[in-house]
């Protein structure tokens, strides 16, 4: 992922590149990355289907290994979709604490420029020898919305994105940001026995 889609990186407002992991205003492009997210309103669109926080995946041997594809996200049902989104963020979360995108980038279609861009991003401040820490992304609500194509869903989902601190290099002054609660749209497409992230921006 090193080196990719400079492009992408601009448009989504991702040349503060810690500020957007922190805040995960990277699809939102939002100035002032001190300032909370805007609280989304609460999900309304026909044929809810609602998750549970988080969960961890399966569990993996190795600790430090990425989380493994959970059964329950196998297949084309709403549930498998749900599942999938669920996979996604705890993946992410793996990705920004350890700095290893390889499990990440997987999940992204070639044409999630977005996907591209938070690989890309997390590849930036590990390489500088930076990090993150904080709990990370949390699932709050997914909706997976009405008339979709099966293999083609669009989900709406609620994530609380907790505070972090994070440095940008090596020995850099430690930075904070607060975190707050977004709404996000992943477009998922079904391919094989899994599924990939086709679009991921922040829901208006």
């Amino acid at each position: 992922m090193k080196g990719a889609l400079r492009r992408p990186l601009e448009r989504y407002g991702v040349r503060r590149i810690v500020a957007a992991l922190a805040t995960a205003l990277l699809v939102a492009g939002v100035a002032g990355c001190s300032e909370k997210p805007p609280e989304p309103a609460p999900l309304a669109e026909p044929e809810p289907t609602s998750s549970s926080p988080t969960a961890p995946t399966e569990p993996t041997a190795d600790p430090g290994a990425a989380p493994s594809l959970p059964a329950e996200a196998r297949g084309t049902s709403k549930a498998a979709a749900v599942a999938f989104v669920e996979h996604w963020v705890e993946t992410l979360n793996h990705a920004t604490r350890t700095g290893s995108t390889d499990a990440l980038a997987s999940l992204g279609s070639r044409t999630c420029s977005t996907c591209e861009a938070i690989a890309d991003s997390i590849d930036t401040v590990s390489a500088a020898g930076g990090w993150l820490r904080g709990d990370g992304w949390r699932t709050e609500e997914i909706q997976y919305l009405a008339r979709q194509p099966r293999k083609r869903p669009t989900l709406r989902v609620v994530i609380d994105i907790a505070p972090q601190r994070v440095t940008e290099s090596r020995g850099a002054e430690v930075q904070r940001f607060e975190g707050g609660r977004v709404l996000y749209t992943f477009g998922l497409r079904h391919r094989s026995e899994s599924w990939l992230v086709e679009k991921l921006e922040r829901a208006t």
